[in-house]
């Protein structure tokens, strides 16, 4: 996830993720607000550097 740029990041928060048809992750765009997604990409770098 280190390599994936903020903006990335972002997306996959509110689009979600899927592989090969299997959702990985849901999405939260309508749940989470801008600024809690930019929030929520700040603390996954932070978890990066532990």
């Amino acid at each position: 996830m280190q390599k994936k740029t903020d903006d990335e990041l972002a997306k996959f928060i509110s689009d979600g993720v899927s592989k090969d048809g299997k959702v990985m992750m849901p999405a939260y765009e309508g749940k989470l607000s801008d600024e809690k997604t930019r929030d929520l990409v700040k603390y996954v770098r932070e978890l990066g550097k532990k």
